[in-house]
């Protein structure tokens, strides 16, 4: 019997080791929801919160694997969770996703918005990351550079009411905490990953892979048994071909939503290294000034810092006569050409977070 059990015990091993083990479905203690985005938009926790895709496209991962993370064009792709997505807003959570972002524009990386008691995880603009609680009950800050562009980070946000804390993560280290935890709340969602019931400048422009849900408060220790497990990519190997850069190429009309419809607009000429910009709005937000075609204009003129713009503008009047009014545009031009996204100062400062985003105008 002895020399029986030990044959079988033999064979056993011999095909585990021959074969490989079968992939079985993961466990882990608090995990409610779990995006592999290893080629399909499936929860593979038990719970079956899957996905539909919205436009987004399979790319490398952070290992340079193929089609295992996606990719998201900063402008409408995302994944929607269809009404169903964890119950975890009445107590402890952990959210956490591996993410490389393209450009410094906003990036929703999970969230609704435009619904009873919305909430957002988000990288916001001067590389900071930002929990959105409950319409802004609680509206939650990491400082800026907690994050570096075209580099794969794990991002980590944690509530953890028994501490009445936000803690926010990168790469297993604390950046930021504050006190104060808001209200328990039921979300009415929907809920999207890389983005939020809104299209535009607050999708994400970048990569995301791996995204876990918890219903328990993460602690450095457990973020870092995550981060461990993760073999961030052999900087040896080529950068996926999607991320190199084009050579600039953003002579023509540009708006704020892509199409000749919207307020916000933009001509750039073009010569080389050199460029000459109108920046054009209507003097009201009212349908009959845009129709009047009465519009405001500003001026300016400078030259290619690398993919940046940093140009002083000057206001035009009906008459043709302009003045120095102090405002500066900074202005950055995607990898791709398909976007330009910045802010102004004026007399030196910037006077508001908000960030304007700008896509080429499709010929029709």
């Amino acid at each position: 019997m002895r020399i029986h059990i030990t044959f079988i015990a033999v064979i056993v091993l011999f095909c585990l080791g021959h074969f490989g083990l079968p992939e079985i479905a993961f466990s882990q203690p608090g995990l409610v929801a779990w995006y592999k985005l290893d080629g399909d938009f499936n929860d593979h926790s038990s719970n079956s919160y899957h996905a539909t895709n919205i436009g987004t496209n399979w790319t490398n991962n952070r290992l340079g694997e193929q089609n295992k993370a996606l990719a998201f064009d900063g402008r409408n792709s995302g994944l929607r969770l269809d009404n169903r997505f964890p119950n975890i807003f009445q107590g402890n959570l952990t959210v956490s996703m591996w993410v490389y972002f393209n450009d410094d524009s906003r990036a929703i990386l999970l969230g609704s918005y435009s619904t009873a008691n919305n909430v957002n995880f988000e990288k916001h603009t001067g590389t900071r990351l930002r929990i959105w609680w409950n319409n802004g009950q609680r509206d939650f800050y990491t400082p800026n550079n907690v994050v570096s562009l075209r580099k794969w980070h794990l991002v980590t946000f944690v509530r953890d009411k028994q501490q009445n804390k936000f803690i926010i993560y990168v790469d297993a280290k604390e950046v930021a905490s504050t006190t104060n935890v808001g209200n328990d709340i039921t979300p009415a969602g929907p809920f999207y990953i890389g983005r939020d019931s809104r299209s535009g400048e607050t999708v994400t422009n970048g990569m995301i892979d791996d995204l876990r849900v918890y219903n328990i408060a993460l602690n450095a220790s457990q973020i870092e048994e995550v981060l461990r497990g993760q073999v961030t990519v052999d900087p040896t190997r080529p950068a996926p071909a999607a991320t190199t850069p084009q050579p600039i190429d953003i002579a023509g009309s540009w708006s704020t939503g892509g199409d000749r419809k919207h307020a916000g607009r933009i001509n750039i000429w073009q010569n080389g290294q050199t460029f000459t910009v109108i920046v054009s709005w209507p003097s009201t937000d009212t349908e009959a000034h845009i129709r009047a075609n009465f519009w405001k204009s500003y001026k300016g003129e400078g030259t290619f810092q690398g993919r940046q713009m940093v140009f002083k503008v000057f206001p035009s009047s009906s008459d043709g006569r302009s003045a120095d009014q102090g405002y500066v545009y900074h202005w950055t031009v995607s990898d791709d050409n398909s976007r330009i996204t910045g802010y102004y100062t004026r007399h030196g400062k910037r006077t508001s977070d908000q960030q304007f985003t700008y896509f080429k105008v499709k010929r029709e």
